[in-house]
Formats: structure tokens, C-alpha cells, sequence
């Protein structure tokens, strides 16, 4: 009688199993957050985490189901025995993927450690980190300028015409058509500086070269931030003896906040934060989420979506009317720009970058290089007040929070986010009067070419268009020639 009812017993969780692995599918995600956050949905409904989630756990309460049933007529140990080698025998066969993909893929980037001695000429040995390209590689690809996933905003405007790129990396790793032992200019940034999304001749340290009749490096990386530019200008620009070094400060990133280990430039990186990095760009993972994205992101992404109202005034029009442009960003590009003046100075991302600027003075002054800093605006810094009568507090409010929780009221939202977009840009200024650091802002520069119907950023990227790239060039052309002896400063070692 107990062995009937224990076998009823495995029966009814058994199949309690293998209902709830079909239960969970009803449970999907906000398709509006993913919508406003630029993520891919896939089957109309569920975010790839999510999917990946369901897509695993099914056949692991299938298998455990499948345990419960088989032990009905088998022995606890013929179970066990079945389970952990068809569980080893994905391990394995995940391991051997895992170490293929590994061993054939090419990098897109190369980070090597690279030693410096703390304090010129003597003075402890310092590791710190620099990134660049694989070097001597020429790419051509063609970019267009679309939603970053097939469902997007209802209706979605069409982006920048596309693009045919040419990129050319050098011995170094590093974006540049000429090669020499010494330079006039160096320029130091992230991909608004190595020019992402336009040709070898259209990044503006290109242009501003022709323009000044000067000759111009750019040690520029996708991906930089404020460690990685001390980094490369002392591993690369210093040997190149410069007379200016330009470097750009992109808002969008370069705040965001890096430990940094102590007696180094180079950020910690805490056991967890590697391995969840590793898995994350684990060839197995990678190729499951491109293949889900490729196959699924299609299915029903023109369906309704209940609530995407909220986002009916994104894309932002700037200017409204037949001739204009359209600019969309992700929620998090915008609670960036939330900061009170005094909690960005007490950041991490602040305190952090304002140390390592300090080290990137100390060495300009060392060597008498003329450094400048130009500030490149995140783009809804720029479009943002353009459009400010057109959207609702409500709707703003909504989209902010799918990145910030905790906002106050619509109104309030919406008043206070407006006074605080240029926070980070004010504190960067009077860090750089203190240090004597001379300071260069085209955030009114883009704003204005904007404001006329130009497009000065992708639609549904973050990045400068072409036109972009000249306006930055024209700035700081303006700059360094608005006065008669403004660009012999630093070339009097001639």
C-alpha cells in the first residue's frame, strides 16, 4: 500500500514539475522598459535574460521530473547514475565548445599590461593596463543607422542615411593613415575621439589636423575611460613628443566610477565581477544569445504593445516640423545628467577621474605639453533642452524610471533634471580653472547645429555623424585660433 502510495506520490510531482515548467512562459517581461532601454525582445514578449532563463530551467525540470518518474521502476543509484552523466556530458560538451571558441576567436580589442616607474627618473615600478586594436588591420563595413532591436518604437522614424566606413588601425593599434616618429598634436579619448561610425578621413582629430596644418595622432579607443587615457599617453603619446595633448571627456562614460587599486591607475576588479565578465562573454553564452536575437527577435515585433504610449515622443523631433531630425537614447543616458553638484563631487565617478586628470597634469607639466581638455555632451544634454515644451512630465517621468526609482513627483522630476543637465560640464570647468588646465566645450556648438535641422548625432546611436565630427573640429579650430598667439603656445619648442 505505501509503495503504491509513494509511486502516486512521484507521479503527481512529476507531472507538478512539468506543469511548471510550462507555467513559467506565462510570465513575461516589461516590453515597454525593454523597448525604451534599446534591449532585444524576443518572441514579441520576453527579454533575452529571461528567455535564456526559461529556455534553460525547462529541460532541468523536465530531467528532474524524468528522475522522480524513473525511480519508480529503477534503483536510486541507476537514477543518479542516468542524471550525472547526462549532466556531465553537457559540461563536457560545453567546456570543449567553450575552449574552440575561445582558441578561433579574433579579438576586437588588445589589453596588455604595461610597467611605468611611479616617479620619473627613479621610483617604484607601477602596473597599469593599455587597450588598443590588433594592429595592421584594415576594416570595411557598412553601417546603418536603425533600431538596435526589431521590436522597437511603434512607428520608429528612419535613421542617418547608411554609411560605408573605412578603418584603418596602425602598427600601434590605433586609428591613424600616417606614420612618424614625432607629432604636433595628440589626441586622447574614447570612441568619440577614434571616431565610431565614420571614415579614417572623418574623425575630428583628422579634420582639425588639416585645419590647423599640423600633424595629428590619435590614440583614441572604443571603450576608453579615464584610466586607459593616462595609460596609452604614457605608454605611447609621450614617446611621440608632443607639443599639445588634447584630451576628450566624454559625459556619457568617463563619470561613471572606477575603483581604482591603490599605488595604481588601474581599476580593481573584484573575483566576482571577473567571473560573471567571463560568462558573460563565454563563446557558448555568446552564441546562444546571437542566435536567439537572430531567430526570435523577428517573431511578432510588430505586435501591440499595452503602455508604450509613455515613449510616443521618442525619438525626440529636433526641430519639429518637415526638416527634422530624429534622436533617440536610452534611459540611463539621461539619469546620468541627474546629479546635484554636490553629489557628483562626492561620486566615485568624480573623485576617481578627478585623480587620475591630476596625474594626466603633473605629466604635461613634466614634460611641457600644452594639454587641453574638450568636453564632449552625452546627447540628450544637447537635444534635451531643444525640446523641453514637447514632452509631458508624466512621460518623462515614466522613462527615467526604468533606469532611477525613487524620483519625485513628474513636475518636480522634470524642473529639476532640466537644472541639473550641465552639472557634470560646470564641475569639469572649475576643475580645470583650479588646475589650470585649459578647457574646451562644444556642447553649445552641437546644440546650435542641431537646433538647425543638422544632424549631429545618429538617430538610434550615441555617437557623432560625420557633420558631427566636423562641428568638434570647427570648435576647436575656433579655439586655438581666436587669438593671435593662441596656437604658438606650446609649439615654441620649434
Amino acid at each position: 500500500m505505501e509503495k503504491v502510495r509513494g509511486k502516486r506520490i512521484k507521479i503527481c510531482l512529476g507531472l507538478g514539475i512539468v506543469l511548471l515548467s510550462f507555467c513559467i512562459w506565462f510570465f513575461p517581461s516589461n516590453v515597454v522598459e525593454l523597448i525604451a532601454r534599446h534591449r532585444h525582445v524576443l518572441l514579441g514578449r520576453y527579454s533575452v535574460e529571461r528567455f535564456s532563463l526559461f529556455f534553460f530551467l525547462t529541460p532541468i525540470l523536465w530531467l528532474a521530473a524524468y528522475a522522480l518518474w524513473a525511480s519508480i521502476k529503477l534503483s536510486s543509484k541507476q537514477v543518479a547514475f542516468r542524471v550525472v552523466a547526462l549532466v556531465f556530458s553537457v559540461i563536457l560538451a560545453t567546456l570543449a565548445t567553450h575552449i574552440l571558441g575561445q582558441l578561433t576567436r579574433k579579438p576586437r580589442y588588445v589589453e596588455k599590461e604595461v610597467k611605468f616607474r611611479k616617479d620619473w627618473p627613479g621610483g617604484d615600478q607601477i602596473h597599469d593596463v593599455v587597450r588598443h586594436r590588433p594592429p595592421n588591420r584594415l576594416y570595411r563595413v557598412r553601417y546603418a543607422d536603425v533600431p538596435p532591436a526589431a521590436r522597437s518604437y511603434p512607428d520608429a522614424p528612419q535613421g542617418y542615411p547608411a554609411v560605408d566606413l573605412t578603418l584603418t588601425v596602425d602598427a600601434r593599434g590605433y586609428r591613424n593613415l600616417t606614420s612618424f616618429e614625432q607629432y604636433d598634436i595628440v589626441t586622447v579619448g574614447d570612441s568619440f575621439t577614434e571616431g565610431s561610425r565614420v571614415s579614417d578621413d572623418e574623425p575630428w582629430p583628422v579634420l582639425l589636423g588639416k585645419k590647423l596644418n599640423r600633424n595629428v595622432y590619435n590614440l583614441g579607443i572604443s571603450g576608453g575611460r579615464p584610466d586607459y587615457y593616462l595609460n596609452v599617453f604614457r605608454a605611447f603619446g609621450l614617446d611621440l613628443k608632443p607639443k599639445i595633448a588634447i584630451f576628450m571627456i566624454y559625459e556619457g562614460n568617463d563619470f561613471k566610477g572606477i575603483r581604482l587599486k591603490k599605488g595604481s591607475t588601474s581599476p580593481e576588479q573584484p573575483l566576482g565581477k571577473r567571473i560573471e565578465k567571463a560568462i558573460k562573454y563565454s563563446p557558448v553564452v555568446m552564441g546562444f544569445k546571437t542566435a536567439f536575437i537572430k531567430y526570435l527577435g523577428p517573431i511578432n515585433a510588430h505586435g501591440p504593445v499595452p503602455g508604450v504610449e509613455i515613449l510616443s515622443w521618442m525619438p525626440v523631433e529636433v526641430p519639429s516640423g518637415p526638416d527634422a531630425k530624429y534622436y533617440a537614447f536610452r534611459p540611463k543616458r539621461l539619469t546620468r545628467l541627474y546629479w546635484t553638484e554636490c553629489e557628483f563631487r562626492q561620486s566615485v565617478g568624480w573623485t576617481s577621474a578627478a585623480k587620475v586628470f591630476k596625474m594626466i597634469k603633473d605629466i604635461c607639466d613634466r614634460e611641457g605639453i600644452r594639454l587641453v581638455f574638450a568636453y564632449a555632451p552625452s546627447k540628450p544634454h544637447v537635444v534635451m533642452p531643444l525640446v523641453k515644451e514637447n514632452i509631458s512630465p508624466e512621460h518623462l517621468h515614466a522613462f527615467a524610471s526604468f533606469k532611477k526609482r525613487g524620483l519625485p513627483p513628474p513636475e518636480e522630476f522634470k524642473n529639476k533634471l532640466y537644472d541639473r543637465l550641465g552639472t557634470q560640464e560646470k564641475v569639469l570647468r572649475e576643475f580645470c580653472q583650479n588646475q589650470d588646465i585649459e578647457f574646451v566645450s562644444t556642447t553649445a556648438a552641437l546644440q546650435k547645429m542641431a537646433a538647425g535641422g543638422r544632424q549631429v548625432y545618429y538617430t538610434y546611436d550615441q555617437h557623432w555623424t560625420p557633420l558631427g565630427h566636423i562641428t568638434i573640429a570647427d570648435e576647436l579650430f575656433r579655439y586655438f585660433t581666436a587669438e593671435k598667439d593662441s596656437l604658438s603656445k606650446g609649439f615654441d619648442r620649434e
